[in-house]
């Protein structure tokens, strides 16, 4: 997460991140500026649900690129 800027992103293809919670608002910015020039994002679990210290935000900072916003933690339970 820590080489999350625009001159480093704009050399990739595609980013991957796994679970990546704890994101800035700058890589926040760099990531989805990426996203709108074309870059490829896959990223699991609560990538960007947390600021750069760890603190909750009330929604995922990249909700609008992923198209979803978090509701919480599921139990697990098969309905």
């Amino acid at each position: 997460d820590w080489d999350l800027h625009p001159a480093s992103l704009a050399r990739q293809n595609v980013v991957v991140l796994p679970s990546s919670a704890a994101l800035s608002d700058a890589q926040v910015a760099a990531l989805r500026e990426y996203v709108e020039r074309g870059g490829g994002l896959v990223a699991t679990g609560e990538t960007s649900l947390c600021d750069e210290l760890g603190r909750p935000r009330q929604d995922l900072a990249l909700a609008d690129v992923f198209g979803v916003s978090y509701r919480g933690r599921t139990d697990g339970a098969a309905p």
